[in-house]
């Protein structure tokens, strides 16, 4: 209750609407009711952004992999490094040479149950790790 009407700024909102996001919710949902992980809260789970960015990038890895044709370390980093895409629940992700990824920002306002609502979307968000200017996108 205390949180309504406070903004967020996410990668990620279980409120987003897209089929995507939809299966995503839907998977872990299902994934939920038949877990039979010790001490697992099953009830009131959500989704949320550290989820999502966990799940696309097992799908990224998944990708350079099969373009490599191989597990070995270098030459998935080097498909990586040349830009992969990926249509997760927050919208496409696509890897980049500096190893992060450009992906969709939202600003969201907490509802009463819990939820966002979304305000604002930033579409394919350059990942900059370094200070603003410092790292030139090829």
């Amino acid at each position: 209750k205390q949180l309504v009407g406070q903004l967020g700024c996410w990668t990620y909102f279980q409120s987003i609407k897209s089929p995507a996001n939809e299966k995503f919710i839907s998977d872990f949902q299902a994934w939920l009711a038949k877990s039979d992980v010790p001490g697992i809260v099953k009830e009131g789970r959500v989704t949320c952004s550290p989820m999502v960015l966990s799940y696309v990038g097992v799908y990224l890895w998944k990708a350079a992999v099969e373009k490599a044709g191989t597990f070995e370390v270098d030459k998935v980093i080097a498909e990586l490094e040349k830009g992969i895409s990926f249509d997760g629940p927050g919208g496409t992700v696509t890897s980049q040479k500096n190893h992060h990824v450009t992906k969709n920002v939202f600003i969201g306002e907490t509802k009463a149950d819990g939820q966002f609502k979304i305000l604002k979307s930033y579409d394919n968000v350059y990942g900059e790790p370094f200070l603003k200017g410092t790292f030139k996108a090829k």
